[in-house]
């Protein structure tokens, strides 16, 4: 941790996140949590872990991660896990918000677009927000990035957030039940 803060001449780290729930991941934990307690690291959290995999974490940590950084959009919700976050008090940051650049092609999010005279990538991003997550997102177009502040300028009625909450679910990313790519990589 040390050769990185002094590589980019930082005192500490805001956050610092462990990216898969692997096998290594309490060992890299027990790493954080003392960088964590010398005053290195401010937060420090956990990235794709689902419920049943932070309550196997909990078993074996001193400090609840502050964060947990998972795909969750309007095409998968992840709502357990969320849950179980928030139970827990541990905020989410949700990644592909905007469906890797695909809102655009759900119907239901084009029409809500319509209403109210944004993107289908905002009303994605509304929703996110609305349910309370931390929202990082990606544009590479500089006209997109000006106009996200306008996500705040509506808000979806409970009937819109509820429709969408009922779209099929799909995640872009590797499934954790895909136990021939996971093999031997993830925590048990």
């Amino acid at each position: 941790m040390r050769g990185i803060l002094t590589r980019l001449k930082l005192d500490y780290l805001d956050l610092c996140l462990i990216h898969w729930p692997t096998k290594q991941s309490f060992e890299c934990w027990r790493v954080l949590e003392e960088f964590y307690e010398y005053g290195k690291v401010r937060a420090i959290g956990v990235s794709n872990f689902n419920s049943s995999q932070l309550k196997v974490f909990f078993k074996k940590i001193k400090i609840k991660p502050a964060i947990n950084q998972i795909e969750t959009h309007p095409g998968f919700n992840q709502k357990n896990t969320i849950d179980f976050c928030y139970e827990n008090n541990i905020a989410v940051t949700s990644l592909r918000t905007m469906l890797g650049g695909r809102a655009d092609e759900i119907p239901l999010l084009q029409e809500l677009a319509n209403k109210y005279k944004v993107t289908a990538s905002h009303i994605a991003l509304r929703w996110t927000w609305q349910l309370g997550q931390v929202v990082i997102h990606k544009w590479n177009n500089p006209e997109r990035i000006i106009s996200n502040p306008d996500i705040g300028s509506f808000q979806l009625t409970e009937e819109e957030m509820l429709k969408i909450q009922k779209l099929p679910q799909t995640a872009l990313g590797p499934q954790f039940n895909d136990k021939k790519f996971w093999k031997g990589i993830m925590m048990d």
